[in-house]
C-alpha cells in the first residue's frame, strides 16, 4: 500500500467521523494532522467536512472544524457552500456559528440559490431572520429548473411558507417606515 493510498483510508475515516457526529474521532484525526478541509470526492461533489457536518447538523463537530481551520467559505462542486447546507437543512445553532465565522450569505451556488433561497423554501423562519439580521439579499435572483427565477420571497409563496412569507413581509414594513422617517 503506497503513502497516498495509506493517507486515503485515514481521511476517509475522518470523514465517516463527521458524517456520523463522531466528536472524538475527528478531534483525534485532526491531532494525528489530517486536514480539516480534506474534500469527500463521493460522488464527484467535492463537499468540504465541513458541508457534512453542516448538513447532518453535527454542531460540535463544526465547531471542532472551525476551530481546526476549516474554510467556512468552502465551495462544492455546485456552488453550495457550508451555510447554505445548514440553512436548507434547518440547523439555526450551525448557521449562527457560520455567521460569526464570517460566512458569506449572499455567497450563491451555480444556479444564483443562496442561503436564504433554500431557508426560505424549506420554510425555516428563524434561520431566515438570522440571515437577514447579517444583511442577507432579500432581492437575489435564482434560477429554476425551466427557466423561471426566484427571489427568496417568490419561493416561500411558491411552497406556501406563509411564516416565511410574513417575516418578508415585517422586513418590508421596516424599510418603508424607515424610508418615510428619513425623508
Amino acid at each position: 500500500m503506497t503513502q497516498f493510498e495509506s493517507q486515503q483510508l485515514v481521511e476517509s475515516d475522518l470523514i465517516k467521523a463527521v458524517d456520523d457526529g463522531d466528536v472524538a474521532s475527528v478531534e483525534r484525526g485532526l491531532l494525528q494532522g489530517l486536514d480539516a478541509n480534506c474534500r469527500d470526492n463521493f460522488q464527484n461533489n467535492h463537499m468540504s467536512l465541513l458541508h457534512s457536518a453542516a448538513g447532518f447538523g453535527h454542531l460540535a463537530v463544526a465547531k471542532v472544524l472551525l476551530d481546526n481551520g476549516a474554510d467556512p467559505h468552502a465551495r462544492d462542486r455546485f456552488g453550495y457552500t457550508p451555510l447554505i447546507f445548514a440553512a436548507a437543512y434547518g440547523h439555526l445553532e450551525i448557521t449562527k456559528v457560520l455567521l460569526a465565522k464570517r460566512a458569506d450569505p449572499n455567497a450563491k451556488n451555480i444556479q444564483g440559490w443562496t442561503s436564504l433561497h433554500r431557508a426560505a423554501a424549506r420554510g425555516h423562519r428563524k434561520i431566515v431572520m438570522a440571515l437577514l439580521e447579517l444583511g442577507a439579499d432579500v432581492h437575489a435572483i435564482a434560477n429554476g429548473h425551466n427557466g423561471e427565477t426566484f427571489t427568496p420571497l417568490s419561493i416561500a409563496r411558491f411552497h406556501r411558507r406563509q411564516e416565511v412569507i410574513a417575516v418578508f413581509t415585517e422586513e418590508e414594513r421596516k424599510k418603508e417606515l424607515f424610508d418615510q422617517g428619513s425623508r
